[in-house]
């Protein structure tokens, strides 16, 4: 029968429109952003510490990994602020860290704790600048982010 549709054959170009309206919805929020400043480029953006003010913030440890495509400052640059989308280099954003910590461009052991104090992270991908605990202090926890000298771990 010319002209009539199987139900299975309606459920599957159902699916197909749904699933295609689910990759490429995020492209389509781009239009209005479609023009990036300078440094950067229309790739997944970050969903966290993607900007200077996100950088005086305690790292959470988990941060979610899903992909919107969108303008994302080039490597080694972040965004100044979440209003003023301008990307600047890591170096300019002043960061204050909390008590007991410091600012590291690219540390090499940002998950140091307690319980595993020469934690590094096994697969490096891009810097992740952020405050790390000062030499000789580790997190008490990941959860509490706070750091405690190595030797009061227990």
């Amino acid at each position: 029968m010319r002209g009539s549709s199987s139900p299975l054959l309606l459920l599957r170009q159902a699916l197909s429109i749904l699933l295609m309206s689910l990759l490429v919805g995020p492209h389509l929020t781009l239009a209005d952003d479609a023009v990036c400043p300078a440094n950067s480029s229309v790739r997944c953006q970050r969903t966290c510490r993607a900007t200077c003010e996100e950088l005086n913030q305690i790292r959470s440890s988990t941060c979610t990994k899903i992909c919107i495509m969108g303008c994302e400052c080039n490597e080694g640059y972040i965004f100044k602020t979440s209003e003023k989308k301008e990307c600047v280099r890591y170096e300019q954003c002043q960061v204050k860290c909390p008590d007991l910590m410091h600012y590291e461009p690219c540390p090499p052991n940002p998950h140091a704790t307690c319980e595993k104090p020469e934690e590094t992270s096994s697969t490096p991908q891009r810097c992740d600048p952020w405050c790390v605990c000062n030499k000789g202090y580790v997190y008490r926890s990941i959860q509490d982010r706070i750091c405690v000298p190595k030797e009061k771990c227990t």
